[in-house]
């Protein structure tokens, strides 16, 4: 079996990434198979199950793996283009619920874990929003919880974790990049 034609065979979402990724093709040939994502496959699936609220199974970050959050992560790895403006506006409605409180450091539990913030800054830039200053402050708390050894981990509190785990400093550093 030829993977690389079974794989172009599938969902464009993978198929514009073997034309990058794989078959090294330049910009010209794969971004018009990316740019279908949001009217063809997984992406107008997860697209048609946004609610007219812009939340996913109607929760910020649950139920997990189906909620806006998770599923906003998945539309960004998929390649949802950066300006397809539904799924824009539910990333600033997360990152408005994320950081709703009065920026003292007190929002929802699942914003101050440092995996999620670092993924949080990742789908933010996956849609553009990249110059926001909510995103700056999500950079900053990040920032402010790296470890001595220079990773990072979710568990808290920091000063009774001893060393990072790969986890939560892939997830800070893929937003980071």
């Amino acid at each position: 079996m030829d993977v690389v034609a079974w794989l172009l065979d599938g969902d464009v979402a993978v198929e514009w990434q073997v034309g990058r990724d794989l078959l090294g093709q330049p910009a010209a040939m794969y971004m018009p198979v990316r740019d279908r994502v949001p009217e063809e496959g997984w992406g107008a699936g997860l697209m048609g199950a946004r609610g007219e609220n812009g939340l996913w199974a109607d929760g910020w970050y649950s139920p997990k793996w189906v909620s806006t959050f998770y599923t906003l992560q998945t539309l960004g790895a998929l390649g949802m283009p950066a300006d397809q403006p539904q799924a824009r506006a539910s990333v600033e409605l997360l990152l408005d619920r994320a950081l709703a409180e009065d920026r003292s450091g007190r929002w929802p539990n699942w914003a101050r874990d440092i995996c999620v913030a670092g993924m949080l800054v990742r789908t933010s830039a996956a849609f553009g929003l990249v110059s926001d200053p909510r995103v700056d402050e999500l950079i900053g708390y990040v920032l402010a919880h790296q470890l001595a050894d220079g990773g990072w981990n979710c568990q808290s509190p920091r000063e009774l974790v001893s060393h990072s785990s790969f986890h939560t400093t892939i997830s800070v550093l893929e937003g980071l990049h």
